[in-house]
């Protein structure tokens, strides 16, 4: 007959000594691990709010072997919850007997010798594997995981700005670059006037905001940089317009032996030059010419290097445009004008592609595109008035 004995040394049935042992090993097995889980979400949210709070001091804590002694925590509190949450064999023993509906036989069997109903206690006692409490593994996971999850983004969050560290130094030099093609298509007079000028403050802007360490964003630099290209890629365009419009003019101006037709036709390429910004800054001699041929009201250049001191509107027409009578009358003045102000279309247009706004290939193209005058020819299509079907993003109707 198979004899234990309990604490104080009562001889006790051990089968069912066996039983309720097993039962209490499994309670204490569910306490360690939901110790554990416990311990593991109290180290990683003590570890987020940690450092969420060095951040705000501009401290960025990066993992460190000594982090290891943390795992201290949910050993302890393992370790705390079996020895306070613990039950003694009897309190186990009568859940078992419970479960099992032995009506006591089992408790009784953990309290002195049971020899007398060994038999029905063996029968009773076979599902208790099956009736013993189960560990949640999974809840206990969850508990867990959810901290430690939260842990990971923050330890995944870049540097907090340090003012003494200073801005990006890869976003200080592409502002550089954005300033040096902005002064370089300005000489090359590749931008609007409104355009050039909202670019420069906004540079220096953002320079001074780096001066100050003041953090700055990709955002703040390529607003600008997106800026630059669109309008000097349009800039480009309206002056492989004009050029292409003012050359084919000059080669054709020795065979229309001048007169009112051939006037009106080089005021209207000179007004759709206008658009490129080509009547100003002209050469002395040049813009005294152009500034002569202007309606009254308009805006004259005059300066003594030759630079315009009017202004352009949102389409870089000299205000007032060009009067066809206030043009030479001979054709070979008509074509020299028309050839120097191609030209000078020619220049600009390297000027803009050698800032790098438009690539040798893409003004290569652009020029096979104008080849053959399409100005010209709208412009005779539809008996010199602009026409309103092509260029359709333009209020004024046809640019070429």
């Amino acid at each position: 007959m198979a004899v234990a004995h309990d604490e104080v040394g009562t001889p006790v049935d051990a089968l069912a000594h066996a039983a309720a042992a097993r039962w209490r090993r499994r309670v204490r097995l569910g306490l360690a691990v939901g110790g554990v889980a416990d311990g593991l979400a109290l180290t990683a949210l003590v570890g987020v709010a940690a450092l969420l709070a060095l951040r705000l001091f501009g401290v960025h804590a990066t993992p460190h072997p000594a982090w290891a002694v943390a795992a201290v925590v949910p050993a302890l509190l393992a370790v705390v919850r079996v020895r306070a949450r613990d039950l003694p064999l009897s309190v186990c023993a009568a859940h078992l007997d419970r479960r099992l509906g032995m009506e006591g036989m089992l408790v009784a069997g953990t309290e002195r010798d049971a020899s007398a109903w060994r038999p029905r206690l063996a029968d009773g006692l076979a599902g208790a594997r099956d009736a013993a409490p189960r560990v949640r593994w999974g809840r206990a996971a969850m508990r867990a995981l959810v901290p430690w999850a939260a842990l990971g983004g923050v330890l995944l969050l870049p540097p907090p700005y340090d003012p003494v560290r200073g801005p990006d130094a890869a976003i200080v030099r592409a502002l550089a670059d954005v300033e040096r093609r902005l002064e370089a298509l300005a000489q090359a007079r590749g931008l609007r006037e409104e355009t050039r000028d909202a670019l420069r403050e906004r540079v220096a802007e953002v320079k001074a905001r780096a001066e100050r360490g003041e953090p700055l964003s990709w955002a703040d630099v390529d607003a600008a940089a997106d800026r630059l290209v669109r309008d000097a890629e349009r800039r480009a365009a309206d002056l492989a317009r004009a050029r292409a419009a003012l050359g084919a003019f000059a080669r054709e101006a020795g065979a229309s032996g001048g007169g009112e037709k051939a006037r009106a036709d080089l005021a209207h390429r000179l007004d759709e030059a206008g658009k490129a910004g080509l009547l100003e800054g002209l050469p002395e001699t040049l813009q005294a010419t152009v500034d002569g041929a202007r309606r009254d009201g308009a805006s004259a250049g005059g300066t003594k290097d030759g630079a315009s001191t009017g202004t352009e509107t949102d389409h870089g027409v000299g205000q007032g445009g060009i009067d066809p009578s206030r043009l030479p009358e001979d054709a070979e003045a008509m074509k020299a004008l028309a050839e120097a102000m191609a030209a000078t279309a020619g220049e600009r247009l390297e000027g803009v592609a050698a800032a790098g706004a438009i690539s040798a290939e893409d003004l290569a193209a652009l020029e096979a595109l104008l080849e053959g005058d399409p100005l010209a020819k709208a412009w005779k299509e539809t008996d010199g008035e602009p026409c309103t079907l092509c260029h359709g993003d333009r209020p004024e109707g046809c640019g070429g």
